[in-house]
């Protein structure tokens, strides 16, 4: 059986869901709710996610020394190996079992892909790429090495569907997990999608679908556990020809507005094939409206950094707007970077402003984590989530650089890219 949790950087804003039997999305109607439309196939894409769309919620699988029952033939091992298994698509009669083989020159992976408990008849074992944290930065990684793989994987949805998925995959080194005393996981997220042409009141539009969960379905329901609010529907309104997330993006089971009119998903099947929409009956008011991003060269909406300071009055300096949270595995990654700036820059009038999207009841745990990672810069506690609402944020980690002027000039850097422009901001 599959047991996934939700482990990393994603916060969008959606409403929840009606449950179909099995716990996935079916779109409840009334007696006179509006009829469907019809249905749109969008085309299926076995990678790409990534590149195009930039944002991935971590899922985990848990791995365990205990062979699962139905694997009947094993290959020569050069270790004791790790076994986990999980099922992508709607028929979960195909188990996808993964054999790890791990020792200190690398990381072996075996993959039963065709389901049929045999691990030596598939693809040939793969040796996943190492990464490795430099000396210089252990002391606040807890994570020194890691394994990936750029794998696939094929989701049944019933006798004769499937699809070939891409999905990324890595692992933490058994010298980490002692370290940290933590437990065995595989690590895994989507770069698999649809996209294509829908129709909705009249109108031809571009749109998206996205596997947030990474169970190889498009119509999967909240979990609060999880910080999931449903996989997402991308509609590109404005016909920019691409796609804002903080405006254009949807849980499936979310309405939501083109104009002043309300829409929803009416159906969809679990492979993201029969997209239907229709009408909603609820008000337009109730419906969350888009909030577009802030641009380069505006400037930022406000943020109150304590009782009597606000953004506004760091004028004249060159300052960072970092949203971040602990739970988030991205940002934290990003965390020697932006010391590395702050410790280099701030003496020139560089300052940085970290607000946090963890959950009020953390407070106490921010507060920790910020004393004892070294972060001595200007602090805020997004706790209503009425900044992120403001600056359009939907997964983290986001980082706006401000100019001396206080107007945007640039967005998201990343590694070295955020030390050279906040090099060229503060001459």
């Amino acid at each position: 059986m599959r047991t996934t949790a939700l482990f990393s950087c994603a916060a969008l804003l959606a409403g929840m869901a009606a449950m179909a039997p099995g716990g996935h999305f079916a779109a409840a109607a009334a007696a006179d709710t509006p009829a469907e439309g019809k249905p749109f196939t969008l085309k299926h894409h076995a990678t790409g996610t990534i590149s195009k769309f930039n944002y991935y919620r971590v899922m985990q699988a848990p791995m365990s020394s205990q062979k699962p029952a139905h694997i009947t033939k094993e290959p020569a091992y050069k270790n004791s190996p790790l076994y986990g298994t999980l099922t992508f698509g709607s028929d979960d009669r195909i188990p996808i079992t993964f054999a790890l083989d791990e020792d200190e020159k690398g990381a072996t992976f075996y993959v039963d892909s065709n389901g049929n408990g045999d691990l030596t008849d598939d693809a040939p074992p793969t040796l996943w790429r190492r990464q490795e944290q430099p000396p210089e930065r252990r002391g606040i990684a807890k994570i020194w090495l890691t394994y990936w793989y750029d794998g696939k994987a094929t989701a049944s949805y019933g006798p004769g569907k499937t699809e070939e998925i891409g999905v990324k995959f890595y692992i933490y080194s058994k010298a980490d997990l002692a370290r940290n005393k933590m437990e065995p996981v595989l690590l895994y997220y989507r770069d698999y999608y649809r996209a294509g042409a829908v129709e909705i009141d009249g109108k031809a539009y571009q749109a998206a679908l996205i596997d947030d969960d990474s169970d190889g379905r498009y119509d999967s329901p909240p979990r609060s556990d999880l910080r999931f609010k449903g996989d997402t529907l991308l509609i590109d309104l404005d016909g920019s020809g691409k796609f804002e997330r903080s405006a254009e993006a949807f849980a499936v089971n979310e309405p939501f507005l083109v104009g002043e009119k309300v829409y929803e998903v009416a159906r969809i099947g679990p492979a993201g094939d029969a997209l239907t929409f229709r009408p909603s009956d609820r008000p337009a008011t109730t419906v969350r409206r888009p909030v577009r991003l802030p641009q380069i060269g505006q400037e930022p909406p406000a943020i109150a950094l304590d009782a009597t300071r606000s953004l506004a009055d760091l004028k004249g300096k060159v300052v960072l707007i970092d949203f971040w949270a602990t739970w988030c595995g991205p940002c934290i990654a990003e965390l020697p970077h932006v010391r590395a700036a702050y410790k280099r820059f701030h003496k020139d009038g560089f300052e940085i402003v970290s607000v946090s999207l963890d959950d009020p009841a953390d407070a106490a745990k921010v507060a920790e984590f910020v004393k004892k990672n070294d972060m001595p810069w200007l602090q805020v506690h997004d706790t209503a989530r009425e900044i992120g609402k403001r600056y359009g944020v939907t997964a983290i980690p986001v980082t706006y650089l401000l100019g001396r002027d206080g107007k945007i000039i640039a967005a998201n850097l990343r590694g070295e890219e955020l030390e050279a422009a906040v090099a060229k901001a503060v001459r």
